[in-house]
């Protein structure tokens, strides 16, 4: 009741809410020793790069459907959610995205667990609608979580073993090709976490990645999109050469969030891992499903979660200077690098930040923080408003 009670009187305070061009950008003093660590490092990074490109290589802009993402699995039901998709297509598409990204959900597509064809259906249509606005889409296979997430599937987990996830995983793949016809597929976007809370090695992945490709190809031939495996930039080496290491991959699928881990620059990576991805196989494609600055010290840990009370903190338009400086420099990089598509994981961000400073805002706690902000930005994507940092996206 006190979170509903407080999204209605911030969502009925006057305009102080920051949409494009009425941001307060003043850095407020908790948040300043931050602010200018990643200013920083930013920079940094920008000194690095080098200042021309002689041929630009083409550079696909992306951004999620927030609206169908796995963090709310228990009401991919409702048609809500696809209404909200849907909107949300039409809103990116009039940013200046190109590309569209598409979670599904292990185990939701497969039989055992419950009848996926209403949800198949759902995925299908939505991918028609993404064609018929001329973009592409990528789909990307994640798993629910094995603690936390919706309690069957923390039922259904307890009898899994490797063998029948290999083989759910796949079928379900099977299907997104068949139903979706997507123009990119990632069979894992996060080792660690897609494991169904199974112990996984990158070995283990790297044998079910290409047994995967191959079957796919021998039983639906041209149908096949490219194939890619993801995992973050903070993660470890080992599993970023195992899976470039894959013959029956075309691409590798990398996740950015924090500048920074311990004393390791993982800025610096949005360049020195492609070329680690290409020395061991040169017709390696890279792309860049989820790209964002989060907001964090090298001193805060990221076991790749962000931490809620770190989602609120972005929330703010004061962010929006560095916010475009990454999109910026991160764009950059990739063209550098050979990325071919660079995906925005914040597009709310596109169209709407919070006011630090307003009243309605000002010591909300976390949850409401983020709800409002999602609220706000549905109503500026309504309104075809784009901040700053939105217009940098359509530039990029």
């Amino acid at each position: 009741m006190r979170v509903a009670l407080a999204l209605a009187c911030a969502l009925a305070a006057p305009a102080t809410a920051q949409h494009a061009g009425a941001q307060n950008l003043s850095v407020p003093k908790q948040h300043l020793a931050l602010y200018q660590a990643l200013d920083a490092q930013l920079s940094a990074f920008q000194a690095r790069l080098p200042a021309f490109i002689q041929r630009q290589p083409p550079l696909l802009r992306g951004a999620p459907l927030a609206a169908l993402n796995c963090e709310h699995a228990a009401d991919l039901s409702k048609e809500a959610r696809w209404q909200a998709a849907r909107r949300e297509l039409d809103g990116l598409r009039r940013a200046g995205a190109q590309a569209i990204v598409l979670e599904t959900c292990y185990p939701l597509l497969t039989p055992e667990f419950g009848d996926p064809r209403e949800l198949l259906e759902r995925y299908a249509n939505l991918a028609n609608e993404v064609r018929l606005r001329e973009l592409k889409l990528l789909v990307r296979q994640r798993a629910l979580p094995a603690l936390g997430g919706i309690a069957e599937t923390r039922r259904y987990y307890r009898e899994l073993t490797h063998q029948r996830l290999a083989s759910e995983r796949y079928a379900e793949a099977k299907s997104i090709v068949l139903a979706l016809q997507p123009d990119y597929l990632t069979l894992v976007s996060d080792p660690r976490a897609d494991s169904a809370g199974l112990t996984l090695k990158p070995r283990d992945w790297r044998t079910y990645l290409q047994r995967a490709s191959t079957d796919l190809r021998r039983e639906l031939g041209d149908l096949v999109p490219p194939l890619g495996a993801g995992l973050g930039m903070w993660g470890d080496t080992a599993t970023l050469e195992a899976f470039a290491a894959v013959p029956g991959l075309a691409y590798l699928d990398l996740r950015f969030y924090p500048a920074t881990a311990g004393t390791e620059d993982l800025l610096g990576r949005l360049v020195t891992w492609p070329q680690r991805i290409r020395a061991i196989d040169p017709g390696k494609r890279i792309l860049l499903s989820e790209a964002w600055l989060y907001k964090s010290t090298a001193e805060e840990p990221f076991k790749g979660t962000a931490e809620v009370n770190a989602l609120a903190r972005e929330a703010f338009g004061f962010w929006s200077p560095l916010d475009v400086r990454f999109l910026r420099a991160s764009a950059h990089a990739a063209r550098v690098s050979g990325i071919e598509l660079l995906a925005v994981s914040r597009p709310k961000y596109l169209f709407a930040y919070l006011d630090f400073f307003d009243p309605a805002t000002y010591r909300a706690r976390a949850l409401v923080l983020i709800d409002l902000a999602a609220q706000r930005a549905a109503i500026a994507m309504e309104r075809g408003e784009l901040t700053d940092t939105g217009r940098a996206f359509g530039a990029m």
